[in-house]
């Protein structure tokens, strides 16, 4: 799939997808005939995970973890979740 194509689907914008291509939150593949990259399926998703991660706050680094780490997805949405009340309360007081 191409840039375009994933930039409808994920609505995220060329320099995110190449931000997160750089800190090797993906890995499209290039096609050597005509040097374009291909996004897969699985790239379309992790950009949709990092996208409503993004949207919780969560940092790229504590991103990459999430992904990378699946023994700490639960862990970690539960410390994003009380931050997440935490800032809720403070703008409601």
């Amino acid at each position: 799939m191409r840039l375009n194509e994933v930039m409808k689907i994920t609505r995220l914008t060329k320099k995110a997808i190449r931000y997160y291509e750089e800190k090797e939150l993906i890995h499209p593949t290039i096609d050597d005939d005509i040097s374009y990259k291909n996004y897969s399926e699985g790239d379309v998703s992790r950009l949709n995970q990092i996208a409503l991660l993004r949207n919780m706050d969560m940092s790229v680094g504590d991103i990459k973890t999430y992904l990378d780490a699946p023994e700490c997805k639960d862990e970690m949405l539960r410390e994003y979740l009380v931050k997440i009340e935490a800032n809720i309360k403070r703008y409601n007081d």
